[in-house]
């Protein structure tokens, strides 16, 4: 739900960011690191309803469009700055997993769930335990790999795209549905 980003990870309806990670709502901003509804900021680390701050030090408008010229010029000025960004984070206290808006969860990398136990790198979750790469899914128990709106799978690796009810499964995908010990199910509709 990103739209015009560059090199972000777990990024929420974000516009125009570059070079950020566990940022959600922001736009027009680069290196920016658990920043939430932030705009025109260069180099943040943990701020909220923020705008015009050069690494979390408030600035003029004419600052920041004369930061991110120079820090957007070159690989080795960008460098610099992902170096910078890494200074600041250490300096900064962090949460103890990346995320946003779970409710009772363990793991990391997961955002937007609820009762989803030792699960990572997973987004709308609901009721899941031992879930990885696993998106807009519920009720599922050990399942591996790019579910998009699952639904009731045990034990099942690389099924998904509305995937419902199956168990050990391995690579089975497009809509399938009521599947036991299959391996490579393929449904393509024409």
């Amino acid at each position: 739900d990103c739209e015009r980003c560059y090199e972000c990870i777990d990024c929420y309806r974000c516009y125009e960011l570059l070079y950020a990670q566990c940022c959600e709502n922001c736009h027009e901003a680069a290196f920016l690191f658990d920043c939430h509804s932030c705009n025109h900021c260069i180099g943040c680390v943990s701020l909220a309803n923020k705008s015009y701050h050069l690494f979390n030090e408030p600035c003029s408008k004419d600052e920041y469009e004369k930061a991110r010229r120079e820090l957007l010029a070159s690989p080795d000025s960008v460098s610099k700055a992902l170096g910078d960004l890494a200074c600041l984070k250490r300096s900064m206290s962090q949460k103890y997993y990346a995320g946003l808006q779970n409710e009772e969860v363990t793991g990391d990398h997961l955002s937007y769930s609820n009762r989803a136990h030792d699960c990572f790198d997973c987004t709308y979750l609901e009721d899941c335990k031992y879930c990885t790469w696993l998106h807009r899914s519920k009720n599922c128990y050990d399942c591996y790999a790019w579910g998009l709106s699952g639904e009731l799978g045990h034990e099942n690796h690389l099924c998904g795209n509305g995937f419902y009810n199956l168990q050990f499964c391995d690579s089975c995908w497009g809509d399938v549905s009521d599947l036991r010990y299959c391996r490579l199910c393929v449904h393509e509709s024409r």
